[in-house]
């Protein structure tokens, strides 16, 4: 059965819908529950460029446009890598579900040399239903739909996994032309040196905070970074909770990584309403609350807060 599901999606029409309905089922789960909420307008083109050209990829690798899909490849797998690190603990979820999928398989291996062959397809159509229903459970978390929910994020979580082992494999170990793998390690190492900048950038609006502290409040070097670090915590999420009624709706990767650099320090000491004052005074043309909260099931939450009617 294995050889059979890899011969399928060898065909490369087949690995692109596959790709497709993978990438379709990781932006659904992103909409219905607390991930990375709505992507900054940057973060949008580079997540389109690059889920495209994942979708794309097995279809195009063999055409001119291989080297540049070879690049965005690499990219995409530093994305990839970035998910899941934010995700930190569901991962486990991820790793869990995959070892019970390899199980599984094996089960239904010796199943099929025995009478209950037929018995396996009623186990597959089983755990589609279950993966269906823990996407669509939203209300009363009981006991078995607090199961159903987390086999279902579980499965979305090997998603990352898989798609970073399909481009490596593709564009390090097996690309169709070798020297299309020194444009995916190329842009691997563009990412780091971004990865490095973010961070030093990062380091420089903590001097700018405290400056900002020291003149009372008054004076403000206005960039991109001070901006994301004012607008921390009604603005900008800069980790992953489950289950935490509402959170900023937006996802900046930069303030994220330029947290991490710094030992995730917030250098804006003050509680959320004089932040969003703060805000407003310093980024006045500035939207700071959106039509729609981090998680659907939390939106009332979201709208009906305080923090908006102060």
């Amino acid at each position: 059965m294995t050889t059979r599901i890899y011969k399928y999606f060898s065909k490369p029409l087949n690995l692109a819908i596959l790709n497709g309905v993978l990438i379709a089922i990781l932006i659904g789960f992103n909409i219905y529950y607390q991930a990375f909420c709505i992507p900054t307008t940057w973060t949008i083109v580079v997540l389109v460029i690059c889920f495209t050209t994942t979708i794309l990829y097995p279809i195009l690798e063999k055409t001119k446009l291989a080297p540049l899909i070879s690049f965005i490849s690499g990219i995409t797998t530093f994305i990839f890598i970035y998910c899941i690190i934010f995700l930190g603990g569901i991962n486990f979820l991820g790793i869990i579900m995959f070892g019970l999928g390899v199980l599984l398989v094996l089960f239904l291996k010796l199943l099929k040399k025995t009478k209950l062959a037929t018995f396996s397809s009623y186990i597959i159509g089983a755990i589609f239903l279950i993966f269906a229903v823990g996407i669509i459970s939203i209300e009363g978390i009981e006991l078995l739909g607090f199961v159903m929910i987390d086999i279902g994020i579980g499965l979305a979580a090997i998603i990352p996994f898989f798609i970073i082992f399909q481009l490596i494999l593709k564009n390090i170990f097996k690309p169709t032309v070798k020297n299309y793998r020194y444009y995916f390690l190329l842009s691997t190492i563009l990412c780091i040196g971004i990865v490095i900048y973010i961070g030093h950038d990062y380091k420089k609006a903590i001097n700018s905070i405290e400056k900002f502290k020291g003149s009372n409040y008054q004076e403000l070097e206005k960039n991109f970074m001070t901006e994301k670090i004012l607008g921390m915590h009604f603005i900008y999420h800069t980790e992953f909770c489950g289950y935490d009624g509402w959170r900023p709706p937006k996802h900046d990767p930069a303030l994220v990584i330029g947290m991490w650099l710094n030992n995730r320090h917030d250098p804006l000491d003050v509680d959320l309403g004089t932040r969003l004052e703060l805000y407003q005074k310093f980024f006045p043309s500035n939207k700071y609350k959106f039509d729609c909260s981090c998680g659907i099931r939390y939106s009332i939450d979201y709208h009906n807060d305080k923090l908006w009617k102060q």
